[in-house]
């Protein structure tokens, strides 16, 4: 029995005196049971991490924003030869913060805000985790007005080592005077003027072991996107700037007026119409809060290139990076992005292929997807409703709100966006296979302007009517290009003229649902024929494998000879044609609908 005994305490020897020498750890340091230990509670938090340091310092930008700042400052600390970033300061002019309310804010769930709806936090977590997720170390310095600095500390390995220990309990200690060090002072005087920051707070993360960038250009390049995108709703009225660059607001769906990366070229993003959904409590039928929806497709693929001429997926702009990114459900809260999804998750249909007995199905976002933009705003009294994390990185929707997506047309919408990718993706599949020079002019164009010749010429009346028709519509899509560009319309005019004479006959496309399969418009000198992507004529006729270069050139001529009689009318015979050209497209979808019951078309896009 002895022996046994002996044999036994050999095996767990080890184990047992690996936890007497942690006990005796703990009696060193004062342990006094508390809920958690906050040796291995401070590690476990870096361990759990963000996705990224941008989205780090997200917090530390919230807390800026929420403390009523006007200039939000994200500064770097630089050493070696190499001048790689040591510190990251974010400093800001807001109210400041109270030598206890600075010991309070560097706890977890320390905060006044908690449960708060009205802006960013609500947990309390957000400064000491965003800040211990990139170094092992940072100090905090804040002034209130008329008031001086005080600073705190908290250090990982002194908190290891016990020094944080208080009578026993791990505690942050008493704040104390302390200005600004060196190196922060110095930029912060460059930045908020000689008197320097009358009140306001600093972080600074040091000991940094787990930044993403370690180059200060790398680092103010990506921030100043990211920072863009996350606050885009924001920085319009709060200044926050990288480094001494001031950011920029990025819409990823390329719709808001004067935001960046708008005006990289002349395609421009085409928005549908907005949505707002009303969330009612089940229980008693009172609107909890509406959700906000917005629309865009982003045409394939000249939204992307630089020179939108030339269809050339490697030559992307920086449009391209922000589409990569936003690629799937864009979910804001409060109107600061929290996260991309890159599935939906729709209930099941009759006809639904399903692997297994689950409700709802996921459908997940292509490569393809991207050029296709769906964005939902949701306020913070629907939290519950979307499992907001306390890092405000994840958004979980409940089923109840995939149901109201679905019953407000989302998923429709959807259908929709892609739709208009596929037909672009089929026209530019028939153009590749087409071996003409994509920058000539097209072979219907130069027919159209051989034929001019023999053209009889207008009468007085109908001429002058043409052309002041053909300047109000030049002035129209210059005034409509400047708007939505940014850029000066006598600019745009100019160009548009420059265009017109070099090519006075032109093929486009849009997508109209509801709408003729084709109109013709004259802009100044030219004559544009706009093919409709959204009629059965497109997408069945025009842009089927069937239909060579030879046939479209064909088909493009048709409706350009039909459009050209149409430009010179006027008064009842003008309203004869338009009339007449609703009739044929109505008739013309019908018939090919009948049509497709004898023999289908070809027309599958390839992903690109």
């Amino acid at each position: 029995m002895e022996k046994k005994l002996q044999s036994q305490e050999m095996l767990i020897s080890s184990d047992l005196q690996a936890q007497r020498s942690y006990l005796t750890h703990l009696k060193d340091v004062n342990f006094d049971f508390s809920l958690m230990v906050a040796d291995a509670f401070i590690n476990g938090i870096r361990d759990i991490g963000y996705k990224s340091t941008a989205t780090a310092l997200d917090e530390l930008v919230d807390n800026s924003i929420q403390a009523e700042a006007q200039n939000i400052h994200v500064l770097f600390s630089l050493e070696g030869q190499s001048k790689t970033i040591n510190k990251i300061a974010v400093v800001d002019d807001g109210h400041g913060m109270d030598p206890d309310m600075i010991r309070v804010s560097m706890t977890w769930g320390g905060t006044h805000r908690w449960n708060d709806r009205k802006g960013f936090g609500r947990y309390g977590y957000g400064l000491p985790s965003a800040s211990l997720s990139q170094g092992k170390r940072f100090s905090v310095y804040s002034k209130v007005p008329d008031g001086e600095w005080y600073k705190n500390v908290l250090d990982v390995d002194d908190v290891s080592a016990g020094k944080y220990n208080q009578d026993g309990k791990t505690a942050i200690p008493v704040s104390e005077p302390g200005n600004l060090p060196a190196w922060l002072k110095e930029q912060v005087l460059a930045k908020f003027g000689s008197v320097g920051l009358e009140h306001g707070t600093a972080v600074v993360i040091e000991n940094i072991d787990r930044n993403d960038w370690k180059r200060e250009t790398t680092a103010t390049s990506k921030l100043l996107e990211h920072f863009g995108l996350i606050y885009r709703n924001f920085v319009l009225k709060v200044n926050v700037f990288v480094n001494g660059t001031k950011v920029e607001p990025i819409d990823p769906l390329f719709i808001t007026s004067g935001f960046r990366y708008n005006d990289l070229n002349d395609v421009i993003a085409k928005p549908l119409e907005p949505a707002v959904i009303a969330i009612k409590s089940p229980s008693t039928r009172e609107v909890q809060g509406y959700i906000k929806v917005r629309f865009a497709y982003l045409p394939y693929p000249g939204f992307t290139s630089k020179d939108p001429i030339n269809i050339n997926e490697k030559n992307h702009n920086q449009r391209f990076e922000i589409m990569k990114e936003t690629n799937g459900l864009i979910v804001l809260r409060n109107g600061r992005q929290i996260e991309v999804l890159n599935r939906m998750h729709w209930r099941k249909r009759s006809n639904d292929e399903v692997a297994d007995d689950d409700e709802f199905r996921a459908s997940y976002f292509s490569n393809n997807d991207r050029y296709i933009k769906i964005e939902i705003d949701f306020p913070a009294t629907l939290d519950e409703e979307f499992s907001v994390t306390t890092s405000k990185q994840t958004v979980n929707l409940a089923p109840r709100i995939w149901d109201a997506l679905e019953q407000a047309g989302i998923r429709k919408t959807m259908e929709q966006l892609r739709k208009m990718y596929s037909d672009d993706a089929a026209l530019v599949k028939n153009l590749r296979n087409d071996p003409k020079d994509k920058t000539a002019h097209r072979a219907s164009e130069e027919a159209m302007m051989d034929a001019a010749k023999f053209k009889e010429p207008l009468s007085t009346d109908v001429s002058t009517a043409q052309q002041k028709r053909a300047e109000d519509n030049l002035e129209k899509e210059a005034k409509k290009i400047a708007d939505q560009t940014n850029r000066p319309i006598e600019e745009v005019k100019q160009q548009k003229l420059l265009e017109t004479e070099q090519r006075p006959f032109k093929v486009d496309f849009d997508y109209l649902p509801e709408s003729p399969f084709y109109r013709v418009v004259q802009l100044g000198g030219q004559k544009t024929l706009y093919i409709n992507r959204a009629h059965p004529f497109f997408t069945d006729m025009y842009s089927s494998d069937e239909s060579g270069p030879y046939l479209k050139s064909a088909l493009e001529v048709l409706l350009f000879v039909l459009g050209d009689a149409e430009l010179g009318t006027f008064d009842e015979r003008q309203r004869f044609y338009q009339i007449e050209r609703g009739r044929w497209s109505t008739s013309l979808a019908t018939t090919l609908q009948q049509l497709g019951k004898y023999i289908v078309p070809n027309n599958e896009p390839e992903n690109d």
